[in-house]
């Protein structure tokens, strides 16, 4: 990570330098309305960050990259690839003028706060809420064969979750403790959830999760299908990935707008980190119009850490030891996200090998003759 920020920064520095008050690379990108989306050119934006451009495949894949950093991007697809974990735009990649052009909000919401990790400093992080999903009377997924039900294995995580954080020196605050949602009507229950964002001024809002397959599986086997993803809030203008056509809700503003640059940063953190415990399949960093992030007013992600619908990760799910990596996954995302941006440690003041050896003690005085 420190090589990768050095080489970042060196880059940042050079730009600058070119371009007084305003770096002349950052003013030479081109912007174009595509399809009544407005877009910038890849390869041009990638220079901006010390990142060279080359064509995996003529016209369809693009690769952009520096000693440290490979993205890869694909003409027609909202998927791109950064640094091997999977990250969904909300916008697909066009072919526009023999070049590869991505969308503005884009650029600037999703590959620009990953390409400038470790430069860029949160905010503070002191107070935590977790927020285990679901609660009755809304039991969320259920594996009814094997007896499992979503509102009791987010519960129990969430509070694994919340002794580590504890540990850690954070203040914790959970929108639920027991079996029961806060409120039974269900609009209610997700705002007064993000409520208390502002109520107990929270730094981070983690909502946890497990999941089932459905609509975001197209061609598999339901069953089948496996795996951890972490979502952001969808940025305004943006289509989310559970459908492909533009509604008019898409243009309102919501605060959960307010941090879409830190949401993909933490999203991506607790991604990374989850996928590190647990060696699963990576469906990737999403986006999604979630009421339970619509109104949260820090940053906020919602985990899905795994598919209760399939029997071979639903048993996992089952035992308290998986569901304590997941909590341990969790809380290294949090980690790795809070000390983004933070000067290395000083090293260690030199010590000798082993502690001095003490002065011998005066000689007595010799006896009067």
């Amino acid at each position: 990570m420190a090589a990768k920020s050095l080489t970042r920064l060196v880059s940042a520095l050079v730009i600058l330098a070119g371009g007084g008050a305003m770096p002349r690379a950052a003013a030479a990108v081109e912007t174009a309305k595509i399809d009544g989306v407005s877009c910038v050119d890849a390869a041009a934006f990638g220079e901006r960050f010390g990142l060279h451009a080359r064509w995996l495949e003529p016209d369809k894949r693009l690769l952009l990259e520096d000693a440290g950093t490979r993205v890869t991007l694909e003409v027609n697809q909202r998927e791109l690839v950064f640094d091997g974990r999977h990250v969904w735009m909300g916008s697909p990649a066009v072919y526009h003028g023999h070049s590869l052009w991505i969308s503005f909000i884009d650029a600037e919401k999703v590959i620009r706060p990953l390409l400038r990790l470790g430069l860029d400093r949160p905010p503070p992080v002191r107070t935590i809420i977790i927020d285990p999903g679901h609660g009755i009377p809304d039991n969320g997924t259920e594996n009814k064969h094997l007896g499992l039900k979503e509102r009791v294995l987010t519960l129990d995580t969430a509070f694994r979750l919340e002794k580590i954080l504890e540990a850690q020196g954070y203040r914790v605050v959970m929108t639920r403790t027991t079996d029961y949602a806060i409120s039974p009507d269900k609009k209610l229950d997700l705002r007064m959830r993000d409520e208390l964002i502002a109520h107990e001024r929270a730094d981070l809002f983690i909502s946890i999760h497990y999941n089932a397959a459905g609509q975001y599986a197209p061609g598999e086997s339901l069953a089948a299908v496996h795996g951890t993803e972490t979502y952001r809030f969808t940025p305004r203008y943006q289509v989310p990935l559970s459908r492909s056509t533009h509604h008019p809700e898409d243009d309102e503003a919501n605060p959960g707008d307010s941090n879409a640059g830190w949401n993909t940063v933490l999203a991506y953190c607790i991604q990374r980190a989850v996928l590190g415990e647990l060696g699963t399949y990576d469906r990737g960093l999403r986006h999604d119009k979630l009421g339970v992030l619509r109104l949260a007013s820090c940053p906020a992600v919602l985990i899905e850490a795994g598919y209760l619908s399939n029997d071979a990760e639903a048993r996992k799910i089952a035992t308290p030891a998986y569901r304590e990596q997941i909590a341990e996954g969790i809380a290294a995302g949090i980690r790795a996200y809070v000390d983004l941006g933070q000067p290395p440690p000083a090293p260690p003041a030199s010590v000798p090998s082993r502690p001095p050896v003490a002065a011998p003690p005066p000689p007595a005085a010799a006896p009067a003759r």
